[in-house]
């Protein structure tokens, strides 16, 4: 189980990456995520980067996100939202084609 241990902190730590660059990109004004919050808590805390001193023992400080690393969220958040968009339209036509009415689609 130790092994299990060390992936899942492996994967936490990284949903905690994902997430830091999502509030960094949001808290500069990129977008707005409305539902961000609820993943983060209320404001904004960037969760603690771990460094690796020499003594093998882990510190945190604060992480600061590189403004490359801002764009990059960014223009993934821009691309998933066209794709879902895109999608959602083109589901919504082709229920429409169909006669169906039935469908509950965001706008």
């Amino acid at each position: 189980t130790s092994n299990n241990n060390r992936v899942d902190i492996s994967i936490q730590n990284t949903a905690n990456a994902a997430l830091t660059s999502k509030q960094s990109t949001v808290s500069t004004g990129y977008y707005q995520d409305p539902f961000l919050r609820l993943f983060s808590g209320a404001s904004f805390h960037p969760p603690p980067k771990r460094v690796r001193l020499k003594s093998s023992r882990m510190a945190c400080e604060p992480q600061h996100q590189q403004p490359i690393i801002r764009r990059g969220t960014h223009a993934r958040v821009c691309c998933m939202d066209r794709a879902i968009s895109q999608f959602l339209k083109l589901t919504m036509n082709r229920y429409q084609q169909q006669g169906k009415r039935n469908y509950n689609l965001p706008s």
